[in-house]
């Protein structure tokens, strides 16, 4: 016997508001996204649907029933608990499971090219995040009813829910580019809601409450892994206000820390030279857990201070005005020219190769360790400080400065 849920899903989907239209692939990159208006009273139905359940509770809430692992058949990579597949029978829980866990529908069939190629850069995503968000798959040859009730009239289609409101939504295979922005507008959505859910103790993605290790965590996700600076930003400001975050802590400094990892990618100079200034000032209560070398928090703050000296290293020599090209070149002409192998480590360095800049900046030392008040030198020391004493180049490079000055 049907439950009252599905009862009522049966009614929904037979209501003329759904034109029932055969799902198809042919022009599914083309194809305009559909209004969210359906998705919206598909949302407002879900959230009606259960009197009270057998499980006891209010509005069929309760204990929702187990979401369905992953089958090898629809799933191309590995196994993830947060990669679920949707029924009807399922379909209430995800819904509302998506109140505190952002969760990314994925609509598609197993003969759906473009969904083979879209489905594991998804999962990959999400993998990546640990949780934080969840992706939802619906095999629309299989659940028919569910597809009709989504207005899905072409696949793949992409629906993205939090907070039991849609956020986002494309249709086809979107570029690279699209793909980010919609992961963006997903990371931005649990941005906004989690400064108001920290002084309850209840996290982004956590479905309840959370430590604040683990915001900072999705914090670090969302800035590394997604590469989204102005979301990771609002993450970590939220962690600091957090009731269970004194100012003192290590927790603290971390996210005042992440805060600079955030300037640093963006490339906010002024935003990076008052981070550095105010974590690191005397009176600071994050000072000490700096100067901690155990925590490592220290090599942000050299990453920052690098990044604001290398115009100024860039202005040091003429050769460092040139083009990484131009020095290349120059320096196999003239295989003894100190200033362009100078000026090719710091190139190399704004570019983010730091085993070509350490490369050159060892050429400079070997050629001459006093040459510009050891400028060689000190540019490997400020990069082994960066970089960490347990970085592999660090360890190789600190062997080869060595012998080049014994």
């Amino acid at each position: 016997m049907l439950s009252r849920f599905h009862q009522r899903l049966s009614v929904f989907t037979r209501r003329t508001i759904f034109s029932h239209t055969r799902v198809g692939v042919g022009a599914a990159a083309l194809s305009p996204p559909p209004s969210l208006k359906p998705f919206r009273q598909l949302l407002t139905f879900s959230s009606q649907t259960g009197g009270t359940s057998d499980e006891g509770g209010v509005g069929g809430i309760g204990n929702p029933p187990p979401l369905s692992p992953p089958t090898p058949n629809s799933t191309p990579s590995d196994p993830s608990p947060h990669v679920i597949n949707v029924t009807k029978e399922t379909f209430q829980s995800m819904i509302q499971n998506s109140n505190t866990t952002p969760t990314i529908i994925d609509c598609y069939a197993d003969w759906c090219q473009p969904c083979q190629q879209l489905t594991p850069i998804l999962e990959e995503h999400v993998k990546k995040l640990n949780g934080a968000i969840i992706l939802a798959k619906i095999n629309t040859d299989e659940q028919p009813e569910l597809a009709q009730a989504l207005n899905v009239s072409s696949l793949p289609t992409v629906h993205g829910i939090f907070g039991g409101r849609p956020v986002a939504q494309f249709v086809g295979v979107p570029s690279t580019e699209k793909l980010d922005e919609f992961m963006s507008t997903m990371n931005q959505a649990v941005a906004d809601s989690s400064a108001g859910k920290t002084a309850q103790g209840g996290a982004p993605g956590s479905g309840g409450a959370s430590t604040p290790e683990q915001d900072i965590a999705y914090a670090s996700g969302i800035l590394h892994d997604q590469h989204d600076h102005a979301t990771a930003v609002n993450l970590y400001q939220a962690v600091l206000q957090r009731d269970d975050v004194d100012i003192e802590s290590l927790n603290a400094a971390v996210a005042m820390c992440g805060m600079l990892q955030c300037a640093i990618k963006s490339g906010n100079k002024a935003a990076i030279e008052g981070l550095i200034e105010h974590i690191t000032d005397s009176k600071s209560p994050h000072a000490k857990h700096v100067e901690d070398k155990v925590n490592r928090l220290s090599t942000v703050i050299a990453e920052g201070r690098m990044l604001l000296s290398l115009d100024a290293k860039l202005e040091s020599t003429e050769e460092g005005k040139s083009s990484l090209k131009d020095l290349q070149e120059k320096v196999e002409r003239e295989p003894t020219n100190i200033e362009a192998w100078y000026g090719l480590a710091v190139q190399h360095l704004s570019k983010g190769e730091h085993e070509e800049s350490m490369t050159a900046a060892l050429r400079v030392v070997r050629l001459d360790k006093t040459w510009n008040d050891g400028a060689g030198k000190t540019l490997l020391f400020e990069m082994f400080e960066m970089l960490g004493n347990d970085n592999e180049l660090v360890q190789t490079g600190r062997r080869k400065l060595t012998n080049l000055i014994l």
